[in-house]
Parts: C-alpha cells; sequence; structure tokens
C-alpha cells in the first residue's frame, strides 16, 4: 500500500471514530475531508463516508442512536430565527476564533513528562474550586451544554462560558491530553443564550427563541474554534438531532461567524490559527 493510500485511510478511521462516538457519519467523513486530508475526490469521499457508515452501524451495539442532546429544533422558514442566526455568529465569530487560538497555544506549551505529577493534581484542585460553585463545569463540556440547551439565565450562562473555558484551558495546560470539540459547543450554547438574554434586557417585549440561540451558537463557536466550517455545522445538527429545515439558519450563523472571526485582532503574544 502505497503511502497516499495509507493516508486516506488512517484519517478516514478516525473520522468515522468521531462518526461512531456521536452518531453522526455524515460529520465524521467530512471531518475526516475537511480537517485531516484538506482535499475531496471521488475516491476519498467514497472512502470516508463508507468507512464512517459501518462504523456508526456497528457501534450502535454499545452507543445509542439517539442524539446527544435534547435542543431546540430550528426552523429555518421563520425570518426571526434567520436574523438571530446572523447577529449569533457576528457576535461569537471572534470568540470563536480567540478560543482555537488559545487551545492551540496551550496545547503547544502544555506541560510534560515528570512535572504533570504536581500540575495536574493543582488544575485538578482548581477545577474542584471551580466546581464547588458551578458544577457544571466538570466533565467534557456535555453537561454544560445540555443545561445551555435547555435554558439558563444571564448570570448562569456568562459564568458558566467562563468559568468551563478558564477549566478547560488548565487543564490542557498542565499536561491533560484531549480535545475541545465538547467544550467548545458548551462554550457556544452559552454564548448563545448570553446573546439572547442580553436582547431581552435590551428590548423589553422582545420575543426571543433562547434555546435555539443555543444551538446556533455552538455551531458558530465550534465552525469557527476548529476552522471546519462543515464540520462544526454538520456536527451541532447531528449531536443536537436537527432535521433538514435547520441548515439555512445554521449555515448562516457559521457563515457569519467566519466573517467576524476573520477580522478579529490577534490575542497578545498568542499566534493565530
Amino acid at each position: 500500500m502505497n503511502g497516499g493510500r495509507r493516508r486516506v485511510l488512517v484519517a478516514a478511521a478516525a473520522g468515522a471514530g468521531l462518526g461512531a462516538v456521536y452518531q453522526v457519519p455524515l460529520a465524521g467523513a467530512v471531518f475526516a475531508m475537511e480537517l485531516l486530508l484538506k482535499e475531496v475526490s471521488m475516491r476519498i469521499a467514497a472512502t470516508c463516508l463508507g468507512m464512517s457508515a459501518i462504523a456508526v452501524v456497528t457501534a450502535q451495539v454499545v452507543v445509542s442512536p439517539q442524539p446527544q442532546y435534547v435542543a431546540a429544533l430550528i426552523d429555518s422558514t421563520d425570518t426571526g430565527v434567520l436574523i438571530w442566526a446572523g447577529v449569533v455568529g457576528l457576535l461569537l465569530g471572534p470568540l470563536g476564533g480567540w478560543f482555537g487560538d488559545l487551545a492551540d497555544h496551550v496545547k503547544k506549551h502544555s506541560q510534560r513528562g515528570t512535572p504533570t505529577l504536581v500540575t495536574l493534581p493543582l488544575a485538578g484542585l482548581g477545577v474542584a474550586v471551580l466546581a464547588w460553585f458551578w458544577p457544571l463545569v466538570l466533565g467534557n463540556g456535555r453537561s454544560a451544554a445540555q443545561a445551555a440547551f435547555l435554558g439558563l439565565t444571564l448570570g448562569m450562562a456568562a459564568l458558566l462560558f467562563v468559568a468551563k473555558t478558564a477549566a478547560t484551558m488548565l487543564t490542557l495546560r498542565a499536561g491533560a491530553v484531549g480535545g475541545t470539540l465538547a467544550p467548545a459547543i458548551a462554550a457556544g450554547a452559552t454564548g448563545g443564550i448570553v446573546i439572547g438574554r442580553l436582547g431581552e434586557l435590551a428590548v423589553p417585549g422582545l420575543e426571543v427563541p433562547i434555546a435555539v440561540l443555543a444551538v446556533l451558537g455552538a455551531a458558530a463557536m465550534l465552525a469557527t474554534s476548529l476552522r471546519a466550517p462543515a464540520t462544526g455545522m454538520l456536527l451541532v445538527a447531528g449531536v443536537t438531532g436537527q432535521g433538514h429545515m435547520a441548515f439555512a439558519a445554521l449555515a448562516l450563523a457559521v457563515a457569519a461567524a467566519f466573517a467576524t472571526s476573520a477580522v478579529r485582532p490577534k490575542l497578545y503574544r498568542i499566534k493565530r490559527g
């Protein structure tokens, strides 16, 4: 087997693994092509889609095929939802970009070797202190995201956004190994709620679809933090059980997020991705 075929198979297998865990075959295949291979052809698409589909079906022996999250279903025929999709995307785009930049930075400079025997317990202690006040910071972000999809107050959403992001970056910097997919979904969902709650305060009587904004925020934040628009949109759509009526609003939120993320200023001493 030549190097090119081996590379495609390894990437397709990685995407299949993602698809199997979250039961999102299309998102898994697109992840492999968009983020790992960074190219698309008939052969690559067929390989990635086929492997992801097989993995999703066989994984159902131990993984529930139900969506990971209970979330509101988005209706893109609602003009108000489309307007909010644009607003959420524009406002969260820079935050998603900075989230990805900071994650790359802390992973690159994370502690390694013997010192992790000290840094990881200290990081765990720091997270435990945060969890004493806000238990939802614990875990990979799934509980925080689920709470956001069901609706949170402005104060709790803002605090959870900051606390979960801080806990994630602290743990990675201390030497833990892991991704930022679920934390980015949680950050985006809480960010979407903050925007919606502020809208309610700014315009009394305004009807804001808070739960929908959480889903839109998750897609915008995940897509920009990963720097992968299709993967972010499809993954959030899959894990929240969205139907085809959601994709226009999700696409608008992601496109708006990338527009503002592209012009975000650079964080101090942190390389832009």
